[in-house]
């Protein structure tokens, strides 16, 4: 048995709480080690003067009755109630504040929905829009290659697409004056 071993089942060994195997091989221990012999006389000692000095304690009926007394002459002060104590204190306000909970996500949820909806929406227009622009690119195409001209040397035409929503076609009017009205 080692010093840390003994030290640990000291207290046991003087309340008489070990086995006889483990009191045996600590009272082994205690015989060959002078520092845990001395641990164990110093805890000894503390015992048996704790043992010497405990006593019942005796308290008189007067002593008794006037903690009684003071104890039911004090006022109880209870926590101060949280939110959800006073919520359910004033069944009320607590309906009202899950009817405002509710209506708050249910207002959420209706806005997710109808902005998925209107993503969907338009994620269908433009494929739409993109489909549509690339037949009319492949029309455009199929025109400059029926001319039989090679491709460098004519420059590709693309009509201007109507349903564009990206594109606004502004006139604009030259407003300088110091051009001449001939050029």
């Amino acid at each position: 048995m080692d010093c840390e071993k003994c030290s640990e089942d000291l207290t046991a060994y003087i309340d008489d709480e070990l086995t006889e195997a483990k009191a045996s091989d600590v009272k082994a221990h205690l015989a060959l080690c002078e520092a845990c012999r001395e641990e164990y006389q110093s805890l000894e000692l503390s015992a048996r003067f704790v043992d010497s000095h405990l006593g019942e304690i005796e308290i008189r009926p007067q002593a008794w009755n006037s903690v009684r007394a003071r104890i039911s002459s004090m006022q109880a002060t209870s926590p101060t109630p949280g939110l959800y104590q006073w919520l359910i204190s004033n069944p009320w306000w607590g309906a009202t504040a899950t009817a405002l909970v509710t209506l708050a996500l249910t207002l959420g949820l209706w806005g997710y929905v109808r902005h998925q909806a209107t993503q969907r929406d338009l994620m269908q227009y433009m494929s739409q829009y993109i489909q549509a622009r690339e037949a009319q690119e492949q029309a455009a195409q199929v025109q400059v290659d029926s001319t039989g001209k090679p491709a460098s040397d004519f420059e590709v035409f693309h009509p201007e697409y109507v349903n564009n929503p990206f594109v606004t076609v502004e006139s604009t009017t030259d407003t300088n004056p110091f051009r001449s009205e001939d050029q």
